[in-house]
Order: structure tokens, then sequence, then C-alpha cells
């Protein structure tokens, strides 16, 4: 099933070719380097079935990203559910979880063609018009510049900002910064 449609994407429910293919993108080191590592084939696998899940009881998740002209996944993109972390020590901001993340995964291959900006102000429509969601966040390490810049597109504004401590202690992309943006 299709739930969100732009000039030239679509937003659609997980098939069994999506599995391999995502595991191809979530493992390619360019496409992950603002991640801690690259996903494995079982931590993919149980995205795309926790994924799956969500779209089939909240009508939400993380879509599966296909671009029309080509009919090829691309990537996922959506909204998911953030719970709180003890981990990421953002005792400050507790009451803010669980919190609605606005999350995007595009392959190396799509990028710096306007596909993510495209995705996000869909994404961020689709949350306006079907769901009560109020907020949305976005959590992002501070030298992902073209997720910033996505972000800066789409008006979300800078909220808070800490070390990631799920990378290596002194990485370069611990500094991290949540973005929020009013439904």
């Amino acid at each position: 099933m299709t739930y969100i449609k732009t000039k030239r994407l679509l937003f659609r429910d997980y098939n069994h070719s999506d599995v391999e293919c995502l595991k191809e993108i979530m493992q390619e080191r360019d496409t992950m380097q603002y991640f801690p590592s690259v996903f494995s084939n079982s931590e993919v696998e149980a995205l795309v079935k926790e994924m799956s899940g969500s779209i089939r009881d909240r009508g939400f998740g993380l879509f599966s990203l296909e671009k029309k002209s080509t009919k090829e996944m691309i990537g996922i993109a959506g909204i998911r559910i953030k719970q709180y972390d003890e981990c990421l020590h953002l005792d400050e901001i507790e009451h803010l979880f669980p919190a609605v993340e606005l999350f995007i995964v595009l392959d190396k291959k799509h990028w710096n063609q306007g596909l993510a900006t495209e995705a996000a102000n869909a994404i961020l429509k689709f949350v306006r018009k079907k769901t009560d969601i109020k907020e949305v966040y976005a959590f992002v390490s501070k030298k992902n510049l073209p997720a910033l810049n996505v972000i800066d597109k789409i008006g979300m504004e800078k909220f808070y900002e800490y070390i990631d401590p799920y990378f290596i202690e002194g990485h370069r992309k611990a500094p991290s910064l949540i973005f929020k943006k009013e439904i």
C-alpha cells in the first residue's frame, strides 16, 4: 500500500525485495557515516519487522521509499517513536520521551538531488494531515551537514545539544543536536 506520494517519490509498505536492498543501503559505509556503525543483517531485518508492524498498527512509521521513475527502493523515510534511552544522558529533557523522530536514510546514489528535502516535507505534511502529533524531533550529528541542510530547509529549530555516547569517546561525530518542529 502507498501512504504518501510526491512528484518523484512513493512512501509504501515493505515487500520481500526491500529487505535485501535495505541491507545494501544500511551496510554501505558512506551512507551510514553519521551512524555509530553500519547495520548488521539481523538489525536491518529487525528494523523492517518493527517498521512494518508500526505502519500496520499505527498507520505510520519508516516507510519504504521508492523512486517513481524507476520503481527502485532508494531508502527509508518517515517518523518513528523514540523511547527514552538512559545511555544518551538526556535527563534534562527526559519528559519529552517518547518522542516522534523524523528519520530518513537515502541510498548515496540518490544524494544531492533534493530527494531528502522532498521526503522530509512530505512526511511533515503527512503528520499534519493524518495524525494528531504536535511536534517532531530530529537527532543529528553536528558533522552531518547534508542532514543539517535538510533540517534548515524544512524549518526545524535547534532544541538541544548533547554528546552521543554510541560513538567511541572523543569521536568527531559524537557532538549531536536535537531539532524540533511544531506541527
